[in-house]
């Protein structure tokens, strides 16, 4: 947590790491995980922020006390959440997701470990990190990454492929929890407003916000209740699907 000096917070190198990124921020994060001229090193860590980040919202967001300074505690160097593997293991205890996605996030957490660690530069066709790919082949589309020529692209594309597989399924994860509560919220309420008209009218605005914020994040687009508003997974989704190659069609057929 931040230091204070006479009511002040004094911040610390290491409190870079524990700040939320803003839309804007969030945005970029996600455009550079989709350029290809974005050096292999940027693109594993900027992966696992973007994942990271969006577990730490999922956690923060299902715990009884959900204020920032409380938080803060629990990210700091001795709190139970101080790294991506131990908050891979309690997004797994609290069933936010089974065992496959746990499996892919410590694949990300493994890569991204890989490239930040590393002695000397490494790319994304080295052996090992091939290896470490081809225990994701379960998800949609890994396989055929992987094969892809040359092999430094594929591997790149495989991984970008799994952060934005998992970043959606979050998205959906909290999406269909946010409507699970608003539909309680308004069974609950339900009897209250039977008996008061006043309470009736309203309801509406003391029922959960579902739509365009989920865990401090963009609603994935699929599942926005309004109009088009720009979606973390809009832009890098279509991007990514470009980045594949795919066979020529033939147009005779």
């Amino acid at each position: 947590m931040p230091s204070r000096n006479r009511g002040k917070l004094k911040l610390k190198l290491r409190d870079l790491s524990r700040f939320p990124p803003t839309k804007e921020e969030r945005d970029a994060l996600t455009d550079a995980l989709a350029q290809e001229t974005v050096h292999p090193i940027a693109a594993a860590i900027v992966g696992a922020v973007m994942i990271e980040h969006q577990l730490e919202s999922m956690l923060q967001g299902r715990l009884p006390r959900k204020d920032d300074d409380t938080w803060e505690t629990l990210i700091t160097e001795d709190g139970p959440f101080r790294s991506f593997s131990t908050k891979i293991a309690m997004g797994y205890a609290f069933r936010m997701y089974d065992e496959k996605t746990r499996d892919a996030l410590h694949i990300i957490r493994h890569i991204r470990n890989a490239f930040a660690h590393s002695k000397k530069l490494i790319e994304f066709d080295h052996p090992l990190i091939i290896a470490e790919l081809q225990k994701a082949a379960s998800l949609r589309g890994i396989k055929r990454l992987l094969k892809i020529e040359p092999i430094n692209t594929g591997a790149r594309l495989a991984y970008v492929s799994i952060c934005f597989q998992l970043s959606t399924r979050f998205f959906i994860t909290e999406s269909r929890r946010y409507r699970a509560s608003s539909r309680w919220y308004k069974r609950k309420m339900a009897p209250t407003a039977r008996q008061n008209p006043f309470a009736a009218a309203l309801m509406p605005f003391l029922l959960p916000q579902t739509g365009g914020q989920v865990s401090g994040l963009a609603l994935y687009p699929g599942h926005q209740t309004g109009g088009p508003t720009p979606g973390v997974h809009a832009t890098p989704q279509t991007r990514l699907r470009e980045m594949v190659p795919t066979p020529a069609r033939n147009k005779d057929k």
